[in-house]
């Protein structure tokens, strides 16, 4: 299968900012699979990771010396369109309150194929820990686990879910801190399906997940194989929750745990349904909110009878645990 592989050229900074509001404007115009090549981070790490010079890219940090990439891949048949939403979504971020700060945004793109695909980014995934117990494990990775260990073997092919992002590793860390045991759990907005997957290793009974990109399914049922799912314990769907009707009937209810890693607006979109859903006591994990959305989903949780338990902020990112 063809595909072209789109950069975005921002500005690096310590802060991280316009890397941020370019996978914001992104995810807003329906982009939610990322790679970012940040030359601030690449470099940082590798200060912090002296052993890892040897292996590392000089083309690589040459090309994105003194800026960011943010990356992403379209198929060709969708292609077209979606450069066309993109463009229109980099405007609106270029006119914005930060639209000065951003550097060029400059858009180029190349066409590849699945192999090139592969090559282009499993070498850069590796092994990580979040929080105290979680080991994400990309499936072509040896990892040697430890006492307590719970390892999440994963492939995310070309859907969202890697476990890197920040919005993703606050709801790993905020699974990993409630009580999963016995759960079911609602998964809105899976992708590769990491965090239905991490709450039924973490002791869920049950999960049901549910994407709107038609890949997720395949995606999905192959990692929860790898993980040893099986015998119904994960329910895949695939449709969009908001306007189909039958779809979300389909999903059930009474569920302990909801999760929605999307963006603020989504989120907000979804709060009514999730009222819906969620058993007395149960928790709501609510992620990929832009900070300068933070009050905005709040205030729609409060409209909804929702009461906020935590908040977490990671870099200009937030994550929100609230219960009816």
């Amino acid at each position: 299968m063809k595909w072209l592989e789109v950069n975005i050229e921002t500005l690096s900074s310590p802060d991280g900012l316009p890397v941020e509001l370019v996978i914001g404007a992104l995810m807003e115009t329906g982009i939610t699979g990322v790679q970012t090549l940040d030359d601030y981070e690449m470099k940082l790490f590798l200060e912090n990771n002296p052993d890892f010079w040897d292996y590392a890219d000089e083309e690589l940090l040459n090309a994105v010396q003194g800026k960011a990439l943010v990356r992403f891949y379209v198929e060709d048949e969708f292609a077209a369109e979606t450069l066309i939403t993109v463009r229109q979504g980099l405007e609106r971020l270029k006119t914005g309150e930060f639209g000065d700060n951003l550097g060029s945004l400059e858009l180029s793109a190349k066409s590849v194929d699945d192999a090139d695909w592969a090559d282009n980014w499993k070498k850069y995934y590796k092994p990580f820990r979040v929080g105290e117990k979680l080991v994400i494990r990309p499936e072509w990775e040896d990892f040697a686990s430890g006492a307590g260990d719970v390892v999440l073997s994963l492939n995310p092919g070309q859907v969202f879910g890697t476990g890197l992002h920040q919005t993703t590793r606050m709801c790993l860390e905020a699974l990993e801190n409630l009580d999963c045991a016995g759960a079911k759990v609602l998964d809105l907005g899976c992708g590769s399906g990491i965090l239905s997957i991490a709450a039924l290793l973490l002791g869920a009974e049950t999960a049901a997940a549910v994407d709107i990109d038609r890949s997720a399914h395949r995606v999905v049922a192959e990692n929860a194989e790898m993980n040893g799912i099986r015998g119904g314990k994960l329910r895949i769907f695939t449709g969009n929750v908001l306007n189909d009707s039958a779809l979300a009937d389909g999903l059930g209810s009474g569920f302990d745990i909801v999760l929605a890693n999307i963006i603020a607006d989504i989120v907000i979109e979804m709060t009514p349904l999730v009222k819906k859903k969620l058993a007395a006591g149960g928790r709501f994990i609510s992620s990929g909110i832009i900070s300068q959305r933070l009050e905005d989903v709040l205030c729609c949780l409060e409209e909804n009878g929702f009461r906020v338990i935590e908040i977490t902020r990671r870099d200009e990112w937030a994550a929100v645990i609230s219960a009816l």
